[in-house]
């Protein structure tokens, strides 16, 4: 209608001027010869009549084509890029509307580009482990992906806009920031993120990211949680650290008696004696430990591949009675073996570990307990699961020791361990067997009373007999 209007007044005007034109023409040749006045006048009438004709022909002609053009450049102005131009005459026109079509075509293959870009870098953020957050030139948070959010403990609505030393008031990041605006190159550092109470570490990579804007540059950081590796590397220098210290001690030991030996203790019988017991006592430590850390390592190896079988509660029980039972009557210590009304009669499971793990916290029991005291071993059904429990009446645990009494190595009294026997291993194996059977060892002691120590195995129990 807009078109169609401005048609009309364009033509009105054009109308008009001609009109004028030709009265002005004729009053001019009426001042010269007034007896051609009428003939002229007769002539401009036709005249006028037949470019009325033409200019209503030429309106009719461009009209239609015009809105069209008006109404498909208004929808490409709203976004709808579908629609193209289909005009057959006249050729001025049609030209104009061929080339807002492929105008139209070109910008929605861009955006579709765009677009399709777009959500292939949404898909990749999104299905990065590692923490993304792109920065402006202010320092501002432009982006951050869902392991950024997960990192933080942030939401990145919230986030964005912000300063990120509002968002992240971590001192570390903030001039590891810095160093990255004054250098071009790519860095990378460990940061010491505090979270909920704990450190977490980070390696942090930073890089410098062109944008269309003047100023300062935007800049990308990817954070990687490695807290999980520094952990394991400080238990791997642990490790270390006491498996040198165990195997120092016996083998020092019994260098120092082998050079004692030769210097002119083998003519006296007696220290003879003595001495090669004492190399005996060391070289059976050292054959020990050498043994719970092979043991150690297979069950690490192939916690999720063992041989499971059925096997009777009351062979079980026996053969950690067999195991056991020399040492417990070393000190007149009573083993008491206990299978509770309702419990299954087997249970499928590796017999050897199930063994191995018991006799571990019977030897632990009897051990640390009093001489003429009492051990006890049971087994009973509880919430879908089968648990083995061996309880002591000995000195107990205390509470700020037994979140790492299962580690490796770990000793509450370490000379008194060592002075027993210990290797320190024997409840780090108790947890993999566990864990080897997809289960759990829980511990549950008072100082000055005792303690037990329960196994559990998953659905693990048949009411059958094997």
């Amino acid at each position: 209608m807009r078109v169609k209007r401005s048609l009309h007044r364009y033509l009105y005007t054009a109308f008009i001027l001609f009109l004028a034109l030709t009265v002005l023409g004729i009053l001019l040749v009426y001042s010269i010869r007034p007896s051609l006045v009428w003939g002229l006048i007769l002539q401009g009438v036709l005249f006028i009549l037949l470019n009325s004709l033409l200019l209503l022909s030429l309106l009719k002609e461009w009209e239609r084509p015009l809105t069209q053009i008006l109404r498909v450049a208004e929808r490409y102005a709203q976004g709808d890029l579908e629609p193209s131009l289909r005009i057959p005459h006249p050729y001025e026109l049609r030209v104009l509307g061929e080339t807002l079509s492929w105008m139209a075509m070109e910008l929605k293959n861009r955006i579709d580009t765009i677009a399709l870009q777009r959500n292939e870098l949404e898909g990749i953020l999104k299905g990065m482990s590692e923490a993304v957050i792109l920065l402006d030139g202010e320092d501002r948070i432009k982006q951050m992906n869902h392991a950024a959010e997960t990192l933080t403990r942030l939401s990145a609505r919230e986030c964005v806009g912000k300063k990120l030393s509002d968002a992240i008031p971590i001192d570390d990041l903030h001039r590891f920031i810095q160093s990255l605006r004054q250098s071009e190159d790519i860095q990378e550092q460990t940061l010491v993120f505090p979270l909920e109470g704990k450190n977490r570490y980070l390696q942090a990579h930073g890089s410098l990211v062109s944008s269309a804007k003047e100023g300062e540059p935007n800049l990308l950081l990817v954070l990687n949680d490695v807290t999980r590796i520094k952990q394991l590397e400080e238990m791997r220098k642990e490790f270390v650290a006491n498996v040198s210290h165990e195997l120092r001690t016996p083998i020092t030991s019994i260098l120092g008696f082998v050079e004692t030996l030769k210097e002119g203790a083998l003519q006296d019988p007696e220290q003879s004696v003595r001495f090669l017991s004492i190399i005996e006592s060391q070289t059976l430590r050292l054959h020990a430990l050498i043994e719970d850390l092979l043991s150690l390592s297979r069950l690490e190896q192939a916690e999720t591949k063992i041989r499971k079988e059925w096997v009777s509660l009351q062979e079980i029980f026996s053969e950690v009675q067999t195991l056991t039972g020399i040492r417990a009557d070393e000190k007149r210590i009573l083993l008491r073996f206990e299978i509770f009304p309702g419990t299954p009669e087997a249970v499928y499971a590796n017999p050897l570990l199930i063994v191995q793990a018991l006799v571990n916290l019977v030897d632990n029991a009897v051990k640390y307990s009093d001489p003429e005291s009492e051990v006890t071993v049971s087994a009973q059904s509880r919430d879908g699961e089968l648990c083995f429990s061996v309880t002591d009446i000995g000195p107990g645990i205390p509470q700020e020791e037994q979140g790492r009494i299962f580690e490796r190595f770990y000793r509450i009294d370490k000379t008194r361990s060592r002075s027993l026997g210990g290797t320190g291993l024997g409840l780090a194996i108790v947890k993999h067997i566990a864990l080897a059977h997809g289960g759990r060892v829980t511990l549950q002691s008072t100082p000055g009373e005792g303690s037990t120590f329960t196994l559990c195995l998953p659905g693990a129990s048949s009411s059958g007999t094997p």
